[in-house]
């Protein structure tokens, strides 16, 4: 992504409720957690890997 792409989806995260992005993060953190996935440590998994999961599961 380029840097005005990044800018712009910071600003669009700023806009929403503080709610609504934790139940994503929460959804990232299950999706990354289940499944595939279901013999993961939850304590041992970074944010990042999380993340990375996440969007090679949904080809983001």
């Amino acid at each position: 992504m380029k840097s005005k792409e990044i800018d712009f989806w910071y600003w669009v995260v700023k806009l929403l409720p503080v709610k609504l992005v934790y139940f994503c993060f929460m959804h990232v953190m299950a999706h990354s957690t289940t499944g595939k996935y279901s013999t993961t440590v939850v304590p041992n998994l970074s944010g990042m890997d999380a993340v990375k999961r996440y969007g090679d599961d949904k080809k983001i």
